[in-house]
């Protein structure tokens, strides 16, 4: 996606977002959001980073219980997936996939579902143990992903995180 492009998205999201009263936080200073990234030794995705910047850090959502403000994991999440997505010791390891992945289907391997979850940060959830992950390592990067207690998979269609932001703006499903 072009500057000017992206400029004209987070435009039209900042006006959707204000027309539904206004449904995030306030921006971050460019400060606090390359403070967190030489903490952690990335560098987020543009178009996330543009978000945090000139729309706002976290909101009613998406997802269903809120996007998660930069940094910041939902309650209630299970014990094993708390310390990676609150120390993030796993950022800068690349997201290992690329295309679904139904564990359920296959013979348990911990170390393989842990990776899941490598190069991810938590966006948020939907309740029932539900997570949506921005990808920012590998491949994937970019793009939103959902993590759940069966498996792995991107969106269909793929979407980055403006046109996630978006869609659920414009009420489509994130499976349409």
């Amino acid at each position: 996606m072009t500057g000017d492009s992206m400029d004209e998205l987070l435009a039209t999201i900042r006006a959707k977002a204000a027309q539904r009263g206004n449904l995030f936080g306030p921006p971050l200073a460019e400060a606090d959001i390359r403070a967190f990234e030489i903490r952690h030794r990335i560098e987020l995705p543009e178009g996330y980073r543009r978000f945090l910047a000139v729309v706002g850090n976290g909101g009613v959502g998406p997802p269903a219980y809120r996007l998660m403000r930069l940094g910041e994991i939902p309650n209630h999440m299970c014990p094993e997936f708390e310390r990676d997505w609150r120390e993030l010791p796993h950022i800068t390891e690349p997201f290992p996939h690329t295309a679904t992945w139904v564990w359920e289907d296959e013979e348990y391997n911990q170390t393989r579902q842990d990776a899941a979850r490598h190069g991810t940060l938590n966006l948020g959830h939907d309740g029932c143990g539900l997570y949506w992950l921005l990808v920012v390592t590998g491949t994937q990067r970019g793009q939103v992903w959902a993590l759940a207690d069966v498996g792995v998979c991107p969106q269909s269609p793929g979407r980055d995180f403006l046109q996630w932001i978006e869609a659920w703006l414009d009420h489509v499903p994130f499976w349409a």
